[in-house]
């Protein structure tokens, strides 16, 4: 899932952006007639909230992939993966509730994220329990190699 990196980046760049006026001075770099410590916060806080609308436009078109081949899907370790990112575009969402003076409307869209979230984190876990107790994870096969049908490991045929 390609919402990983710029989810995670967002929220740094916010929480960045934020802290600029308590570290900065107002003439750092030597300029005099600009509050660079504001301008620091501008561009952090609004390269944050595009990087955060780029992951979420990933957010949209991956989870419309989940979704028309959901019936295909059987459980791997893969699923883990669904976490993970998710979890950087709702860190991102929380950074930038605080950057908008703790907005109630993105605080309630960042509680919904961190709900569906467990609840996804939850399922993910019941999926994993099961696997493992119907055997049909980690044995020869059953994984990430269950879909290379006629390779021999070992082979001089497969070397490279």
């Amino acid at each position: 899932m390609l919402i990983l990196p710029p989810g995670y980046t967002a929220a740094g760049l916010i929480s960045l952006g934020l802290q600029a006026p308590l570290v900065l001075s107002p003439n750092t770099f030597g300029v005099t007639d600009t509050n660079v410590a504001e301008v620091v916060k501008v561009i952090g806080i609004l390269a944050g909230i595009f990087l955060l609308l780029f992951a979420f436009w990933f957010f949209c078109v991956s989870t419309l992939a989940v979704i028309s081949g959901i019936k295909q899907m059987t459980f791997t370790l893969n699923w883990w993966a669904f976490i993970f990112p998710n979890g950087g575009l709702t860190l991102g969402a929380i950074q930038m509730g605080k950057a908008f003076n703790n907005s109630p409307g993105i605080n309630g869209i960042c509680s919904a994220l961190t709900i569906m979230l467990v609840i996804l984190w939850l399922m993910v876990a019941v999926f994993n329990i099961k696997a493992l107790w119907e055997g049909s994870l980690l044995w020869p096969g059953k994984d990430e190699d269950k879909d290379m049908k006629g390779i021999r490991w070992g082979s001089a045929k497969n070397a490279a």
